[in-house]
């Protein structure tokens, strides 16, 4: 919600990550839309609506995007509730440097062992589809896709 936070953090974060930037929340989440994100840092109190509406949508709609909630009026019970909810991290400003590059780093990681783990379960529903039948070799392939164009 601050132009020389989001700078900051674009400074900080920039050479490492790919960054999308956003003023309010309808932006931020028409970019989590339209975008794969991996981590999104948010402020708890933007002009439209809070980032606990924007986690909460996160998470209906199944969005791998881990939260990092950063705000500048923290208290225990929003750092429960974002939690709670599902936000990887609640951080209160001022947020050193080092330590929302390492949180950051670790939330990418989490995400990506998401994304691999919703991947290998993916091949594995593709790989048990037909109960009695099993095997990746082109002729298994074959008759796999004959079942599908019959069915």
């Amino acid at each position: 919600d601050e132009t020389g936070a989001v700078l900051a953090l674009e400074t900080l974060l920039g050479e490492a990550y790919q960054i999308f930037t956003a003023a309010t929340g309808e932006q931020a989440w028409r970019v989590l839309e339209e975008e794969e994100i991996a981590v999104a840092l948010m402020d708890l109190m933007l002009p439209d609506f809070d980032g606990l509406e924007i986690l909460a949508r996160l998470r209906a709609q199944n969005f791998g995007t881990e939260l990092i909630m950063i705000t500048g009026q923290g208290s225990i019970d929003t750092a429960v509730e974002a939690m709670r909810r599902g936000a990887y991290d609640y951080l209160i400003k001022p947020v050193d440097g080092a330590h929302i590059r390492e949180v950051t780093a670790k939330a990418v990681e989490k995400y990506r062992l998401l994304i691999s783990n919703r991947a290998m379960a993916r091949q594995l529903r593709e790989l048990t589809q037909y109960e009695e039948l099993f095997g990746q070799s082109e002729a298994v392939r074959e008759v796999y896709r004959l079942i599908e164009a019959v069915a």
